[in-house]
């Protein structure tokens, strides 16, 4: 992984994960202390709720983007982008090479999520879904278009110098005020 993802990124995105696992013991043992348990509980189905969601991107095949994809979590946190990213079915199938698929997606990344810093903190969304096709992987990025400079000029530059052997085809494209990006790595 030396050279495609820097190991202080991923040292650092593991100790936000420590950092906010022990905020949700803190939490859930101060609703205890307070003699809250109905509280405790429903913090508990909450934060249940949200690990099931992640455990989805955790068990991709790919490790280079499951790293891709946390990493991309963090910085939309850090930046207040809301992120969401859906993974249609289980891509246990998909015949795909991980490295592209992770490099590709983690270059529209750092072309977006300065973009998206342009826009006011309640405009800022990317949504990504990965969905099994054709025996591949199709990637789906979706953020709004416009705003104060037309921030899909820059990703779409990105977005035509991804290339490799396994990409099928990168399409885009600016339809009712959203900008999507998609790309096919068989």
């Amino acid at each position: 992984m030396s050279g495609f993802l820097p190991l202080n990124e991923v040292v650092g995105l593991l100790r936000v994960q420590r950092h906010d696992f022990l905020n949700h013991l803190q939490v859930i043992m101060g609703f205890l202390q307070l003699n809250k348990p109905e509280q405790a509980l429903a913090y508990l189905r909450k934060i249940s709720a949200q690990l099931q969601e992640a455990g989805k991107v955790m068990r991709l095949p790919w490790p280079e983007l499951v790293a891709v994809l946390l990493l991309a979590e963090k910085q939309a946190e850090q930046d207040q982008v809301d992120l969401t990213i859906e993974v249609a079915v289980n891509m246990a199938n998909a015949k795909v090479d991980g490295m592209t698929l992770a490099q590709s997606l983690g270059q529209l990344f750092k072309a977006i999520f300065p973009e998206l810093l342009k826009y006011p903190v309640e405009s800022r969304l990317l949504r990504v879904r990965l969905a099994e096709e054709k025996g591949g992987c199709l990637v789906t990025l979706v953020w709004p278009a416009g705003g104060e400079s037309d921030f899909s000029l820059p990703v779409v530059n990105v977005a035509k110098q991804v290339s490799g052997p396994s990409i099928k085809h990168v399409n885009w494209d600016i339809n009712e005020g959203y900008c999507y990006i998609e790309l096919l790595i068989l």
